[in-house]
């Protein structure tokens, strides 16, 4: 079974936000954690803009340890 969370989730997890129980348990099942490039950009443009692009660029590398990276269809240009 592959797990698949948004942005969102991600942000929530990361930042110990108030939502962090309801997105935890699918961030949790590892073996099947799909990370999609467009939500490592999105992730990126988030971090980048509230704690510089060092923290941005941790956090992407976390994502890339964490799960299974999954190209985006589409070129975001």
């Amino acid at each position: 079974m592959s797990v698949l969370a948004d942005t969102c989730g991600w942000i929530e997890w990361l930042a110990d936000g108030p939502l962090t129980d309801h997105y935890g348990p699918s961030l949790d099942y590892l073996a099947g954690l799909l990370v999609p490039t467009c939500l490592q950009f999105e992730l990126y443009n988030w971090a980048k803009r509230g704690r510089g692009e060092p923290v941005a660029l941790q956090a992407i590398a976390f994502t890339d340890r964490l799960g299974r990276l999954a190209p985006s269809p589409w070129p975001l240009v």
